[in-house]
């Protein structure tokens, strides 16, 4: 079949056209509904192509390739994903199709979303986000006395009681070593004597004299 040289510009009244064996030699404007499409492809083959109420079907030709661009930025679907890429700015959405033998274009009233953000320059902008709050995390008591002395008593996050062992023990006992002047074994072992220390101090801070080291307490001992 002789191939026919597709040099012209579809008006809104040929749509339903059908065109055959053309080769494709200059930019060409087509209207698909009420959506008018710029169809460009340095002589590529198109076999058939055909304008419907509300979608172009293209089969193109071994090796041709060609480009489909809506100037008033409206998505262009397409019903195949192989060989075809969307490309969105701020003044076209266009379609490059490659190697596909057929495929159906239907515009949409959707306008594209252009990736690139106004006035960056082609580069996305970063955002900066704030650090997590660092919730219930228990600072380090420092020394009581004042006297800048480097120690610092880390009580830890769960409540001491009697029975309680461990390094923050050992921190709270020589805490009350230095604020109540007591001479506690520094032990890790919250016995009597931890009990009755933990005790006087929360008497002196109009504190429950339960004994226990919780948040009150530890409050009062952080101030």
């Amino acid at each position: 079949m002789k191939k026919l040289l597709l040099i012209l510009i579809l008006l809104p009244s040929l749509a339903l056209a059908t065109f055959n064996d053309a080769t494709l030699t200059t930019d060409t404007v087509i209207s698909v509904g009420s959506y008018t499409l710029n169809i460009s492809g340095s002589s590529a083959v198109i076999e058939s192509m055909t304008v419907n109420a509300d979608n172009l079907s293209v089969v193109l030709g071994s090796g041709s390739s060609i480009a489909i661009t809506s100037p008033t930025r409206n998505e262009l679907q397409t019903d195949t994903t192989t060989g075809v890429t969307n490309t969105c700015n701020s003044t076209t959405s266009s379609l490059s199709i490659t190697g596909v033998t057929t495929v159906t274009i239907t515009p949409s009233a959707t306008i594209c979303t252009d990736p690139t953000p106004s006035g960056s320059s082609g580069s996305r902008r970063s955002t900066f986000l704030p650090p997590p709050p660092l919730n219930n995390i228990t600072p380090p008591l420092t020394n009581p006395g004042g006297n800048g002395n480097s120690n610092f008593y880390n009580l830890g996050l769960t409540n001491l009681r009697k029975g309680s062992t461990g390094d923050t023990v050992k921190e709270l006992q020589k805490f009350l070593n230095a604020k109540l002047n007591i001479g506690l074994i520094i032990d890790g072992i919250f016995g009597p004597k931890t009990r009755g220390a933990v005790i006087l101090f929360q008497q002196t801070n109009n504190l429950v004299p339960d004994g226990i080291v919780g948040p009150l307490t530890k409050g009062k001992m952080y101030n």
